[in-house]
């Protein structure tokens, strides 16, 4: 199973429109198994609609479908965009979901784009429960949101009991902004993990490649 995440920059009705444009999103969409896509520009809903009907009309894609999730509009003012996540129903099952409330007492609105938590069921592989956790940072407040992820995990590891947890940030909080492999950077609270840790950022296909910090910790 393979788990991706990309930044799409404003993406809306005009791109999913270009036939172009969505050939390329369904050959690289079609080797995952979970596809979250940041920076969606899609207010009423109907552009993702139109990509999941273009994506599992793809001859690759009929005998494996995807099903697809959408956080809510998030940003602080006209600016909005949502987190949006597409899944292959045959392989994984969405177990729960929820959007980070960002209302702790004296850290309010902590986030430009409050985090969106995903509940996955994978039982066919060696992990078969997994938690993702979108989130794109504010360029400027990168290193304060990454922080803050710290109450996000704490969160979700007490409501679902779990510790499997991987996220997806966009570009502007690159490897090194990470603390359990580059310590020497910044006053972060740290993610106690006792088993891996790995933090990659690949250069693909997609306009706006992202980083992925894969926590598993089994205690």
């Amino acid at each position: 199973m393979k788990i991706a995440a990309f930044n799409m920059k404003n993406f809306g009705q005009k791109k999913v429109s270009d036939d172009k444009v969505v050939g390329y999103l369904v050959k690289i969409m079609s080797q995952y198994s979970i596809v979250v896509i940041l920076e969606v520009m899609d207010e009423s809903g109907e552009a993702m609609k139109l990509l999941l009907e273009k994506l599992n009309s793809s001859r690759s894609n009929k005998e494996s479908p995807y099903g697809m999730i959408c956080s809510k509009s998030l940003g602080r003012d006209t600016y909005k965009e949502k987190y949006v996540c597409f899944y292959r129903t045959k392989e994984v099952e969405l177990k729960d979901s929820k959007q980070y409330a960002d209302d702790q007492p004296g850290d309010e609105d902590a986030f430009a784009r409050e985090p969106f938590i995903l509940r996955f069921s994978c039982p066919s592989t060696a992990v078969t429960d997994i938690v993702l956790i979108p989130v794109h940072t504010q360029p400027v407040k990168a290193e304060k949101e990454l922080d803050e992820l710290f109450d996000v995990v704490q969160q979700v590891r007490t409501e679902w009991k779990t510790d499997v947890l991987s996220f997806s940030v966009s570009q502007w909080a690159g490897p090194h902004l990470f603390p359990p492999l580059f310590p020497e950077h910044h006053d972060f609270r740290r993610f106690q993990c006792k088993r891996s840790i790995s933090v990659q950022e690949e250069e693909d296909k997609a306009p706006h490649p992202t980083a992925s910090l894969l926590l598993a910790d089994r205690r």
